[in-house]
């Protein structure tokens, strides 16, 4: 995110910053620094100095809130996506919080030690993966174009089967939350198309981000 080698279509934070084509690792506190002052990539639609203060804002009020930053997603508002009222179609929430998910369960993935078990959350559509449920959303403020969009995922609950995510679109533009989403998602096996058990470690790592562990009502109906 500091130097735009290319325009960027998806961002991942955390201790990689993805581009288009350029990987960036931030670990230090100058590198945190730094990031805190990074201008615009090539090519995004908001203005270098009016991105650089909401990205700021951002990312600070997603850690207040709890979410972690290897988890959140910054996506840029596309023209395209905007309806005959000249907002974002409500249709278009639903992908970007997809694409949050998405990342969420691969970062998870990534910490764990069973590999196969971190490829089931890579969102293949085989083995034993992750498959979505219900969902709600909850619309806050309209978006226009231009702007860039930060979307964050926090466990909520989790049990044997299910894994209820709390979603959040910010606004750059706005420096505000323009809408909120809760999803539950179940551990699916899509060879024998049916649910099946979390792993145990996912379910450890989960209640270490802050997941309540139900103990009853993990039963899926699928």
């Amino acid at each position: 995110m500091l130097r735009a080698a290319a325009a960027a279509t998806r961002t991942s934070f955390g201790s990689r910053i993805v581009m288009a084509s350029h990987r960036t690792t931030l670990s230090s506190p100058a590198a945190s620094q730094a990031r805190s002052l990074a201008t615009a990539p090539i090519g995004n639609p908001l203005a270098a100095e009016k991105y650089s203060s909401g990205r700021e804002a951002a990312l600070k009020w997603a850690k207040e809130n709890g979410y972690s930053e290897e988890c959140l997603v910054e996506l840029p508002v596309q023209w395209g996506e905007q309806d005959a009222n000249a907002h974002v179609n409500n249709a278009v929430y639903f992908r970007w919080l997809e694409t949050g998910r998405l990342n969420f369960m691969r970062v998870l993935g990534s910490h764990l030690q069973n590999e196969q078990a971190a490829k089931d959350l890579s969102g293949s559509g085989k083995g034993k993966g992750v498959i979505l449920a219900r969902i709600t959303f909850d619309y806050r403020r309209p978006v226009m174009q231009p702007d860039n969009v930060l979307i964050a995922h926090k466990p909520v609950e989790v049990a044997a089967r299910k894994l209820v995510l709390h979603g959040s679109v910010y606004s750059y533009s706005q420096q505000a939350v323009v809408g909120e989403s809760d999803s539950v998602m179940v551990a699916y096996d899509y060879d024998a198309t049916k649910s099946c058990e979390w792993d145990p470690e996912l379910i450890r790592l989960l209640v270490e981000r802050g997941a309540e562990q139900k103990q009853k009502g993990g039963e899926a109906k699928l």
